[in-house]
């Protein structure tokens, strides 16, 4: 996954740069969402703790992804003990002993009121969302956020097609459309993809303009948005585990709140759809 591997890699970069190159960095998939099965966890424990038996672990990351601080928060003690964690959540929990959390907000809200003034002819926006569990998942999150632009445009909600039929679809929409990509990992038929290619076949044959929420998204069809970067959250957790790894404990590293997210704009979109330009300078706020 993309988001995964900009993550990874502003991490690894950051505490290379922060701690002189003398930090270790292991990176473990728990994965529950292509693997739901009962027992897998119990599986996964076991090779865990057999592949890291007499290592000394100071911090563990728990980053946003589905499944991972639930495994965290029940095997932390046995497969690591005296390690510190820090998590990457949206929703407010208490902590656990010896943790910190980062606190952030996948804002959906803020691309499409971006898309909005950009484009303030639209009467209805399409929400593409996939079949996957993940999908599911993102909807979940994402509709109560959408749902709140009920009262100025329609909003279509195209999920749980087969892909063939949702290019057939996107191929012939009304002009005063726009269409707003959550997430497609996977399709009715059961055909999986890595969101950016099941992203560009969509925006290959749409006919309305595409926006999203995620920079990962950028240069594969969108028009743009308030996109969530993931390199900026890993900025954050780079920077908390290094104060963790200083102060020897999660303990006493205060909770942080942050907000990664830049406008942007692809102008071969703009032009493509014939976008007036001069209203890039939209900021958020909604002056010019």
């Amino acid at each position: 996954m993309p988001a995964v591997e900009a993550l990874e890699s502003v991490i690894r970069r950051d505490l290379a740069d922060g701690s002189a190159g003398h930090t270790d960095l292991y990176t473990e998939y728990v994965d529950v969402v292509r693997f739901p099965e009962p027992g897998y966890k119990e599986v996964l424990h076991d090779f865990l703790r057999d592949k890291y038996k007499g290592e000394k672990i100071d911090v563990i990351v728990s980053p946003w992804i589905r499944g991972s601080g639930e495994f965290l928060s029940r095997y932390r003690d046995e497969l690591f003990p005296g390690a510190a964690a820090v998590y990457v959540q949206e929703t407010v929990q208490p902590l656990e002993p010896n943790s910190t959390v980062i606190y952030y907000n996948r804002n959906y809200t803020s691309s499409l009121d971006f898309a909005l003034r950009l484009q303030p002819n639209t009467k209805r926006v399409f929400v593409i969302v996939g079949s996957g569990a993940i999908d599911k998942s993102y909807l979940d999150s994402a509709r109560p956020q959408l749902d709140q632009f009920a009262d100025r445009v329609e909003l279509i909600y195209l999920t749980d097609l087969a892909m063939p039929d949702l290019i057939r679809k996107v191929n012939d929409l009304p002009p005063d459309s726009i269409l707003f990509y959550l997430v497609a990992t996977a399709d009715s038929a059961g055909n999986r993809f890595l969101p950016p290619d099941s992203l560009e076949q969509i925006s290959s044959a749409a006919n309305v303009p595409m926006y999203s929420w995620s920079s990962t998204y950028m240069g594969h069809g969108i028009v743009g948005g308030d996109l969530f970067q993931f390199e900026l959250l890993g900025d954050a957790i780079a920077d908390t585990v290094l104060k963790v790894l200083r102060a020897g404990s999660a303990q006493n590293v205060p909770a942080i709140t942050t907000d990664p997210r830049v406008s942007q704009i692809d102008w071969r979109q703009l032009r493509r759809f014939g976008i007036d330009e001069d209203r890039v300078s939209i900021d958020r706020s909604g002056s010019e």
